[in-house]
């Protein structure tokens, strides 16, 4: 009762030096012209909102009162406690109750701040929120020890907070050894050194030690994700199984849900099995990730980006079709620059086998795929200066398939050359190797005058190497192999005989 006394005094102090908790019919209006026209520019919502643009500076005061307005509704609509059930609503309304706390204070509520403050702490030790715990403790121990004196609380805080602090600071290496790990992977495309390799086996060595001792949320999750990588990357494929499951049990016992930890694992076991060539194992365990996920939010593109590549290996087109058509339908790829340069890279693949495999795909139907334009795609998708050995190879070579497909050997004549300069310059270590046996494939059919017969026998050797090597599945190479190579050398060749038959059939015409 005393907090919500207080709560309402404090607000009644705020309401007569805010405007936006003042009635404000404008602010609506506009809350309400961005709602219904989200792709209009400031200057025609300006003009939505006032009849005319010269209205500048009284646009960009309520639009600035409206942008307040909408964080602090944010704030409220995320700590409502009732979705207090994981670790990511538990962090939402841990914010919810230290702030408030602290508007409390500064208003002289210290009462009821303190007791917002002691339910902030409750969820942040429920949820291992370290440091929401940390600076709780900082607040409510020179509490008790100054002003509500209290010897037994102040020892009890004191304890918790020496507790806390040791763990906080493990987190902090734990976070310390992700970053420098994820650095060294996004810029190492050729692989990491020996210098390098040591220096992550030892962080891994660490953070076994540290996931051993202390069981914040922010450790097991960390922690068991860069074991995993490391055994991953490592091809000790076994060991990274037993990393995996051994979080996912740990996961399970916990008193609160670990939806990321939980979703995580699924994801690496589903990776492992991928690299192990259990395409159908991977696919049960890419399946059960969309229990935990969101359409639409992020983690949700990254699964089914990497599940696009292993629906590819086993064939189910059908399924194929479905994820692609949700994906290109959903209505936040457009704001995910990476994943929708992907996916439209993607549905250019998609419609290359349509087209290759018509009567394959019209048992298919329906399917609400766009209609696809291959010159159109040639003329507009962006080429990737910034990344040399990720998308810009499946864009050179979903190019070089729809020009064949069309029959355009002029063009693809005048490509090899630059084909060849980019094999060159950035495709020469072993982690682009499929990539570059896969292009010396495409310029032996060139050489071969896309003759099939002498292409099988210009490529046998390449083809051998190729289906030899391993393609190892993560984010990047689901950017890079869209259609595994090995596939796809076999749709190459199914273009080759189709324009064979197509060339031969004309041939007749003209004879006869």
């Amino acid at each position: 009762m005393d907090s919500i006394i207080a709560l309402i005094n404090t607000k009644t102090k705020l309401i007569k030096s805010k405007h936006n908790f003042k009635s404000q019919p404008k602010l609506d209006e506009l809350e309400a012209l961005y709602s219904i026209h989200p792709d209009k520019s400031d200057d025609e919502i300006c003009k939505l909102l006032y009849g005319s643009i010269t209205k500048k500076k009284s646009f960009s005061v309520i639009k600035y009162r409206l942008l307040d307005r909408l964080i602090t509704e944010v704030i409220m609509a995320s700590g409502d406690e009732s979705n207090l059930t994981s670790v990511s609503y538990a962090v939402q309304i841990a914010i919810k109750y230290y702030y408030s706390a602290a508007i409390l204070l500064k208003n002289g509520e210290r009462t009821s701040a303190i007791n917002l403050l002691e339910k902030c702490l409750t969820i942040a030790l429920k949820f291992s929120l370290t440091e929401y715990v940390v600076i709780s403790l900082k607040i409510l121990l020179n509490h008790y020890a100054f002003i509500n004196v209290d010897k037994n609380k102040m020892n009890h805080y004191i304890r918790l907070r020496q507790k806390h602090l040791e763990i906080y600071q493990q987190e902090a290496i734990v976070l310390e050894y992700n970053a420098r790990m994820s650095y060294l992977y996004v810029t190492k495309s050729g692989g990491f050194n020996d210098a390098e390799l040591l220096d992550i086996k030892n962080m891994v060595y660490h953070l076994e030690v540290i996931k051993n001792t202390y069981t914040s949320n922010t450790i097991l999750t960390h922690s068991y994700d860069l074991i995993f990588f490391y055994y991953n990357y490592l091809k000790s494929y076994e060991k990274a199984l037993e990393t995996a499951n051994e979080a996912l049990r740990v996961y399970k016992k916990m008193k609160v849900k670990e939806l990321f930890g939980t979703y995580q694992m699924q994801n690496n076991i589903a990776t492992v099995y991928f690299n192990m060539k259990e395409y159908d194992n991977a696919n049960i365990w890419f399946e059960k990730q969309f229990a935990f996920l969101s359409v639409g939010s992020v983690p949700w593109f990254r699964t089914t980006s990497i599940y696009f590549l292993n629906l590819m290996y086993i064939k189910d087109y059908k399924k194929l079709i479905e994820i692609s058509s949700q994906v290109l339908a959903n209505k936040n790829l457009n704001k995910l620059t990476t994943f929708s340069e992907q996916w439209y890279i993607r549905e250019a693949f998609i419609h290359l086998l349509i087209h290759v495999y018509s009567d394959q795909f019209k048992l298919i139907e329906p399917h609400k795929l766009k209609p696809f334009s291959s010159s159109k795609f040639m003329n507009n998708i962006t080429f990737h200066s910034k990344d040399k050995q990720g998308q810009n190879i499946s864009i050179l070579v979903v190019q070089f398939l729809h020009l064949l497909a069309l029959g355009n050997y002029e063009i693809i004549f005048d490509k090899v050359d630059a084909l060849k300069q980019y094999t060159f310059r950035y495709l020469r270590n072993d982690n682009t190797f499929r990539s570059n046996c896969f292009i010396k494939m495409l310029l032996e059919m060139v050489r071969a005058d896309f003759n099939p017969i002498r292409t099988e026998r210009y490529t046998a050797t390449l083809l051998q190497r190729l289906v030899e090597s391993d393609i190892i599945i993560d984010d990047k190479n689901s950017r890079v192999e869209i259609i595994p190579y090995e596939d796809l050398w076999e749709i190459a060749m199914e273009i080759l005989r189709q324009n064979m038959i197509k060339q031969n059939k004309e041939n007749k015409k003209i004879k006869k």
